[in-house]
C-alpha cells in the first residue's frame, strides 16, 4: 500500500531534491506503480511531479532495473526483511532506505539510514550521495555488499542457526 511504503513522503522528498536537480527522474517499479492507481496519481500531481515520475508497474524481474539507477530508495514505514533493499544492495546500488525491520542488518552505510516519514531526511540524503564522486561510489558500494553476503552467506546463516539450536538445546536441560 503506498501508505506503508512511504510514498507522500517518498514523492515530497523527491519533490524538494528535484528543484535543484532538474535532469533527474524517479522511477516507481511494483505493484500499485502504474497509471491505473488513482491515489498515487493524485500525489504526483500534488507534488507537481508528472514530467519527473515514470511509472513501469509491476515486473517479472524487477532486480534487472537496479542497474539503471543512480540510487535506490526504500521508504518504507514498516518492513520486515526488505528483499528489494538486498537485492539493491547486492546489486552496488547506492542505496537509501528508511531505518525500519532488517533494512540497518541490510543496508549497513548508516549516513543512508534515514528516519521513517521524513521527505526532508529523504531530500537530504539525495543530496549527499548526489554529490559524492564516482569512486566514493565506488567503494560505499562494494563495501556494503560484502558486508551484506558476509552477514547473509549461506555458511553464516548455518553457523548462527546451529548457534541457536544449541542454546535451545541447553536451556532445556
Amino acid at each position: 500500500s503506498i501508505c506503508i511504503k512511504g510514498i507522500e513522503f517518498l514523492l515530497k522528498g523527491y519533490e524538494i531534491f528535484s528543484q535543484n536537480h532538474k535532469r533527474t527522474r524517479l522511477l516507481l517499479v511494483g505493484k500499485g506503480f502504474d497509471t491505473s492507481n488513482k491515489e498515487l496519481i493524485q500525489l504526483i500531481n500534488k507534488h507537481s511531479l508528472q514530467d519527473k515520475i515514470i511509472l513501469l508497474g509491476p515486473r517479472k524481474k524487477p532486480e534487472n532495473y537496479y542497474s539503471s539507477f543512480d540510487v535506490f530508495i526504500s521508504s518504507s514505514l514498516s518492513e520486515g526483511f526488505p528483499n528489494t533493499l538486498a537485492e539493491a544492495v547486492s546489486s552496488e546500488v547506492m542505496s537509501i532506505s528508511t531505518n525500519v525491520g532488517d533494512s540497518s542488518i541490510i543496508n549497513t552505510n548508516k549516513d543512508l539510514l534515514i528516519n521513517p516519514s521524513s521527505a526532508e531526511e529523504i531530500s537530504q540524503t539525495l543530496i549527499k550521495v548526489y554529490k559524492l564522486s564516482y569512486d566514493q561510489k565506488f567503494i560505499m558500494n562494494t563495501i556494503a555488499k560484502e558486508k551484506l553476503i558476509s552477514n547473509f552467506s549461506i555458511s553464516t546463516l548455518k553457523k548462527n542457526y546451529l548457534k541457536l539450536l544449541d542454546n535451545s538445546l541447553t536451556r532445556s536441560n
